[in-house]
């Protein structure tokens, strides 16, 4: 007779899909992890679960706004047309694995997308809904769209004040959108079904479903970074869901409170805290190691060795003409001593520099500027059939003057993991001459994006 061998046994286990359906589903994302790390076939098993598995949970809970499957896909196209984020309770309960009943949808857009999403919204069923702050003149779309909100870099600094005092920050204005739950064809009956069937969470569900549409000043990817604490700093796009603080947020279910001064902040936080998430907004509070931890201090970038990224399945969706580059997208948590908090620096891209804006942190932007000022060298972009020839780009202004370098960067994501390269080797040159001691007689001095550099003792792949 012939023994199955340990280690044989327990690939089979691992990687057998009537097992691991299974077996997966109590394990958290912390286990997954861990066991992607034994073999290639576990790593294989755990990614196609993941894939297999978030895809049909945000199928489930799409089809609760959008009714049929038909009517999710076709709204899975539009977001990969206009490239708008899910984010919120949605984007957290999908890579949680959980359910939060009478949750809404919220949808982060690009500044000059809200007229064609919410007429297919509108489309779909749903009704305009303005809050009871807007005033008479916002009463139907139409109206909300002629009113809207200037952009903040058409405001006076008085009138950015106010915006920041009290408003969203990264945020323009939101658009609320209500529909009632029906069964069949029934009208003015609330659809009610049992847990776990398609489209609906629980039983006592609302009567009546939110969608609402968060428009972004200059990029939903601002709006994202400057929410109120890193529990909801969890992003589902057209082709991927990425936590970005998931060791803090889905095992350890912990909360950094990064911006308290907007209206409405502790209404926020308290569902959060509800939900069973500890909140943590003072810095003597955190045993925490701040240069490997949980919510690592130093550049961060989307989708960087500390986030946690899953792919979706994307049949018969097609992708964008011109992608974003999430992983373009970066940020710095850290403690402001003069406010006696934790708070997130990011800045946008200049208007022209890229095909869409980006956030950015501060040692990045100084990276990119010294590259520009010093004149950027075109041999980093040989090979790359997508950049344009052109003159030099001021970084502050976007205005090209006269040099021969790329003026417009057509393909975001090439150029920008080209950047997001140079710009980390650079980092690593200076630590492997800050710890070789046989280079002490070396003057070196440190420019102004590799400040930080001390402190990160894991920079990771990007």
């Amino acid at each position: 007779m012939r023994h199955t061998r340990t280690d044989d046994a327990g690939l089979k286990l691992l990687t057998s899909p009537p097992v691991f359906d299974s077996l997966y589903t109590f394990c958290s994302a912390r286990d997954l992890v861990h066991i992607s790390r034994t073999c290639n076939g576990a790593s294989q098993a755990v990614s196609n679960y993941l894939t297999h598995t978030l895809t049909v949970d945000l199928c489930r809970m799409l089809a609760r706004f959008f009714d049929t499957q038909s009517a999710v896909l076709e709204f899975r196209r539009l977001q990969a047309k206009y490239q708008f984020l899910i984010s919120g309770s949605a984007a957290l309960q999908l890579l949680d694995r959980t359910v939060y009943p009478k949750s809404d949808l919220d949808l982060y857009l690009f500044p000059n997308d809200a007229q064609v999403i919410g007429n297919w919204l509108i489309e779909h069923g749903y009704t305009y809904s303005p809050y009871q702050r807007n005033g008479p003149s916002r009463q139907t779309f139409e109206e909300a769209l002629a009113s809207m909100p200037r952009p903040m870099a058409q405001l006076s600094a008085a009138q950015q004040r106010i915006r920041n005092l009290y408003g969203l920050p990264g945020v323009r204005d939101v658009l609320n959108f209500k529909k009632p739950l029906y069964m069949g064809k029934g009208k003015g009956k609330a659809r009610a079904m049992e847990e776990g069937q398609d489209g609906t969470p629980m039983l006592d569900d609302d009567p009546v479903i939110e969608v609402q549409l968060i428009v972004s000043d200059i990029t939903p990817y601002e709006a994202i970074l400057k929410f109120h604490s890193t529990v909801v700093m969890n992003i589902v796009t057209w082709d991927r869901a990425i936590a970005l603080y998931p060791l803090g947020t889905l095992e350890q279910r912990r909360t950094m409170v990064t911006h308290s001064t907007s209206d409405g902040y502790w209404k926020a936080i308290r569902k959060y805290t509800d939900r069973g998430f500890t909140l943590y907004a003072d810095l003597s509070r955190f045993n925490d190691d701040f240069t490997r931890g949980a919510f690592r201090f130093g550049p961060r970038f989307f989708g960087d060795s500390q986030s946690w990224v899953v792919p979706l399945d994307t049949t018969g969706i097609d992708a964008p003409k011109e992608p974003v580059a999430v992983e373009g997208n970066s940020w710095e948590i850290y403690w402001n001593d003069r406010k006696a908090s934790f708070a997130v620096q990011v800045a946008t891209t200049p208007a022209g520099l890229f095909h869409h804006n980006y956030c950015i942190c501060d040692d990045f932007l100084i990276f990119l500027k010294d590259m520009y000022s010093g004149g950027l060298d075109t041999e980093w972009f040989k090979g790359l059939p997508t950049v344009t020839s052109g003159e030099d780009m001021d970084i502050d202004t976007g205005h090209a003057p006269d040099l021969d370098v790329p003026t417009r960067l057509y393909h975001d994501v090439d150029v920008l993991d080209l950047l997001k390269m140079l710009f980390f080797d650079r980092r690593r040159e200076h630590e492997a001459m800050k710890t070789d001691t046989t280079k002490t007689a070396v003057t070196f001095q440190k420019p102004d994006y590799m400040s930080g550099i001390d402190e990160i003792n894991h920079l990771g792949p990007l």
